[in-house]
């Protein structure tokens, strides 16, 4: 390849239409390193000289998706992968680049092709490569199985200590082996890992910034602190199986940005957590209905300083059910609201609650769609829904004081969206900007797209509006 860029001699008029074809191809080489790898590949149609270029890209992802349709018969993914493993089996062998930046390879059931798949990984730390993500889930895993038959990694991975970022799922992992001391993203998935093996990771990792843990099982409790971790900034933990009873998660140390958690309702310790600027919360795992309001209370105070806040149906329903069902003993500072919702009536006191507990929101977003709701609900105080947004009024300072911006999400006009939002515009005083993005389903009365969307925006438009300064966009 050629490393000194060059303006090659072509025909001005073609250069005209298109700037690219003045660039030498090592200019090339360097665009689409910054493509997708599906993207990159793409661009052999654009012209003659783009046909090959696509081949030198410094971010490879191999994946057995691109080939492999998981809805077809067993026969017929099988030999997909096939396909797909040819494939990839030419692409090292005409790769002739000597640094590879990111690589990326994915293949589920990889049993039959252990062999050919470790020289892939070879081929990419033989290249030096700074990220490494290695995929062998398969998409019919169910949420809390725990698989077994995972891949080996060769001898070699534990020897490449120049990782800087680092995806395993469906992996077996030697901890004892894992000294990656540069490592700044680690995310591990469908891997087993107990207490004792948590904490050698985390003590070999002093420069992780971002981790991310999925489906992973038998953790007893898990431990973060700033004298192991001290630049973490974005913890994910997704659907992980505890060992022996609820979720432990204890973290302490003031440099978290960024905080994700899916799962059952557990108990939290966030210690020192001002500096968070973004929580996500879904429990949508919990199997029944638990008066479980005090932990979750607990949880949304320790997290007090996020600006953005995602909730779910079942944080909703559950938050008002603990000692104090109003709302939070002190407020948050979130500006940003998002809760995933389909207003439905277990869903009312919750909202209320929150918009209660956040003084200073400027954002509600109401992503609309199906929710995890419990049969056997029971609200925290005796209330009519009905009455929720029209009789039973509650002045929440952030309609008074701060609100500015309304987002609704597959809207449909159902009653409880209307009345939630009537009550919205009627208190809202300082809002700007009301944006509605309409459902693509038919409407509860089986009433075409169009018809039911008429009828949404008639629905919306006549209520009171207490801001003068109020637009109304709806979009599809």
């Amino acid at each position: 390849m050629d490393v000194n860029p060059k303006i090659s001699k072509r025909d001005p008029k073609i250069s005209e239409r298109d700037p690219f074809s003045t660039l030498a191809d090592s200019l090339l080489y360097i665009i689409v390193s910054f493509l997708p790898f599906k993207e990159a590949v793409r661009t052999s149609i654009l012209s003659k000289q783009w046909r090959y270029i696509w081949r030198s890209t410094a971010n490879i992802e191999l994946d057995e998706s691109f080939f492999v349709n998981h809805e077809e018969s067993d026969q017929i993914r099988e030999e997909r992968r096939r396909d797909f493993l040819e494939f990839a089996k030419e692409w090292i062998r005409s790769y002739q680049e000597p640094t590879v930046k990111n690589f990326a390879f994915s293949c589920s059931k990889p049993g039959k092709f252990l062999t050919v798949i470790q020289e892939f990984i070879k081929f990419a730390l033989k290249r030096n490569t700074k990220g490494l993500a290695l995929d062998f889930s398969d998409p019919e895993w169910k949420e809390n199985d725990t698989p077994s038959g995972a891949l080996n990694l060769p001898s070699e991975f534990y020897k490449h200590v120049s990782l800087e970022s680092l995806k395993l799922v469906a992996c077996n992992l030697d901890v004892s082996a894992f000294n990656f001391r540069n490592i700044k993203d680690l995310s591990l998935g469908w891997i087993e890992l107990n207490e004792s093996s948590m904490k050698t990771l985390l003590n070999n990792c002093p420069l992780l910034e971002s981790l991310c843990l999925k489906n992973c099982w038998n953790m007893f409790q898990l431990i973060i602190t700033d004298t192991i971790n001290p630049r973490l900034k974005k913890f994910v933990l997704e659907k992980c199986i505890f060992f022996g009873g609820p979720n432990w998660v204890y973290i302490d140390g003031p440099s978290l940005r960024f905080f994700k958690y899916s799962g059952l309702v557990g108990y939290f310790k966030m210690e020192n957590q001002r500096c968070i600027e973004e929580a996500e919360l879904d429990f949508g795992s919990e199997p029944e209905f638990d008066m479980l309001g005090d932990l979750l209370c607990e949880l949304l105070e320790q997290l007090f300083s996020a600006k953005v806040l995602t909730v779910d149906s079942v944080f909703l329903q559950v938050v008002p059910c603990g000692t104090e069902p109003l709302r939070t003993s002190n407020p948050l500072n979130t500006k940003h609201l998002i809760l995933k919702t389909s207003i439905h009536n277990n869903e009312l006191l919750g909202i209320k609650f929150l918009l209660e507990s956040c003084p200073f929101l400027e954002t509600l977003t109401i992503d609309l769609g199906p929710s995890r709701i419990f049969p056997d609900y029971v609200p925290p105080f005796q209330f009519t829904p009905a009455y929720c947004w029209t009789r039973d009024l509650v002045l929440h300072k952030c309609l008074m004081r701060s609100m500015k911006v309304i987002e609704v999400k597959g809207f449909k006009g159902t009653m409880n969206e209307l009345l939630f939002l009537k009550y919205l515009l009627v208190l809202g005083l300082l809002l700007e900007e009301l944006k509605i993005y309409l459902s693509n389903d038919v409407d509860e009365d089986g009433n075409n797209i169009e018809t039911y969307r008429k009828r949404a925006m008639e629905r919306v438009l006549p209520s009171i509006i207490s801001s003068k300064k109020l637009q109304i966009n709806f979009m599809n």
